[in-house]
Order: C-alpha cells, then structure tokens, then sequence
C-alpha cells in the first residue's frame, strides 16, 4: 500500500493536471479509506475533463453521505462545475443538498447568469421551499438589478406587474408557454400604465383551453390580499373569452378565483379579485 501511494503521489507530481491520473489517485485513496484525499485527485478530474464529472459525482456520491465534506473538497469554485453539480443534485431529488450547494455558490460570489438557477427554483416551487424559493430569488434580484427592476411599491407581490422588463420566462417571473393558435408578444402602441403591455393574439383556427401565461407569487397563509389587472379585447368571438384566475398550484380545491371572461370588444377595464388565503397556502 505504501509502495502504491508514493507511486500515485510520484505519478501526479509528473501529471498535477491528468484527469486519468487523479481519478486512479481519487480511486486508490477511497480503497484505502481516505475520502478527503479522494475528493481532492478527483477535483483535478472535474477540472481537466468535462466528460468524467457525471462519473465522478455519482463516485463522490456513494464514497460518502457528507453532502458539506464534496463542496468542500471536490467541487470547485467554477461556475460551470458548480451548475453542473447543482444539476445533478436536483436530478436525483436529492433537494437538501442542492440547497447546501446553492448557499455555496452564492457565497463564493461567483458570476453566472442569472437564467442557470431557473432549474433549481423549479426545484424549490416543486417541493414547496417557498421561504427558500423566496430568498434565493431575492438573491438573484440583488445581483442582477438591471435584469431584475425593482418593484414601484413595496406592497406590489408580482414580478414586472407591467411589462417594463424582460420577461425571465421562468422563477418568479412570467413565464409563455408556446402553443400552436396563440402569439404573445409585448405590446409597445397600446397600454394602459407605463409603456407596455402584454399582448395575446388568437388565430380563431384553434379552439383552446388557453392558460400559457402564468406567474407564481408567493402569498402568506391566512391573509387577505387584492388583486387587480387591466384588460381590453378586440374581435373576441369565442363564449368564453380570456381572464384572469388566481389558484393555489399545489391543490386548486383551496383557492380558485377567476374574473368575469371578456367577448367582444371593449377598451381597457379594471378587473379584480379579494381573497383570504387558507392556513395552508
């Protein structure tokens, strides 16, 4: 055993950089129990070789059950290696140590594109972490402040309530679903606030259960709120035309609310609803 370890640690002081090298190193040093050491020849690996990281995290992963000890001493501060790590965590559901990873990706300070941690608030909304959810899209807002502008009124729960901003396509912003009979489009001539809008065209070919536009809001349980959107149509035939309707995504039967549907053609009115959340939403 002794004769191998000073073989390996001779082998990578001539390779420091080989991805092959350091995972037989990451390899001998798990059979002889030194996990530590492991973790940090197969650092090299991650770092030397896109192709073994899959491996090498599920390896990490069934060497030990400390999720602190791989951050620590395996993934390294780069962000690709860190999202693709991130990823994997979120693939096998394992939520709780991609939470660990995220708090320490942010606090490495590490630049990414703010769209790299739609998955992982995708994540959090599915396993209903809203406090989590919460925090790591303020975290988001407070490193990206142009992408994320700053809501007019502390008291406003939706994100871009006009339309001003990008629309992220996913977190806590809008998110458009493509769907063949429907165009949407931010409107930029006709509006009621600011200087936009958000436009839905229907071809009146296809007759559609449309409800491709949709925005999570996390609310407080047992609280009263107001909602309040603006709406205009033109040439809508249909019996049932569009709205607004507000629900709980995790069990509709605790809160579903909807506007009156709008046919015809009218200009812009107020539509609004006031609900009290439930004990558990």
């Amino acid at each position: 055993i002794n004769d191998a370890q000073a073989a390996y640690e001779r082998a990578k002081q001539l390779f420091p950089n080989s991805p092959e090298i350091n995972w037989q190193r990451g390899n001998f040093y798990l059979r002889t129990g030194n996990t530590r050491a492991a973790l940090r020849a197969f650092q090299r690996v991650l770092e030397g070789d896109p192709a073994f990281r899959r491996q090498t995290f599920d390896l990490a992963s069934r060497a030990t059950a400390d999720a602190e000890l791989i951050l620590e001493e395996m993934i390294p501060p780069n962000t690709d290696i860190f999202f693709q790590y991130l990823y994997y965590l979120l693939e096998k559901q394992r939520i709780d140590q991609a939470v660990s990873a995220w708090a320490r990706l942010l606090s490495l300070g590490l630049a990414f594109d703010a769209k790299a941690a739609f998955p992982y608030l995708d994540a959090l909304i599915q396993h209903q972490r809203v406090e989590q959810l919460t925090a790591a899209w303020a975290a988001l807002g407070e490193r990206n402040p142009v992408q994320f502008r700053q809501r007019r009124f502390t008291s406003d729960l939706i994100t871009n309530r006009d339309f001003e901003s990008e629309i992220l396509n996913g977190g806590l912003d809008w998110r458009v679903t493509a769907i063949a009979g429907a165009v949407v489009s931010v409107d930029s001539l006709t509006f009621f606030d600011g200087t936009h809008s958000l436009k839905i065209g229907f071809d009146g070919k296809h007759n559609l259960d449309y409800g491709h536009v949709l925005e999570y809001v996390p609310v407080k349980p047992n609280t009263f709120y107001r909602f309040m959107g603006y709406m205009r149509v033109q040439g809508i035939t249909t019996d049932s035309g569009p709205r607004f309707q507000i629900y709980d995504p995790y069990d509709a039967s605790k809160l579903f609310l909807s506007t009156e549907n709008l046919v015809g053609s009218a200009s812009w009115s107020p539509q609004q609803l006031e609900f009290r959340t439930g004990l558990a939403t």
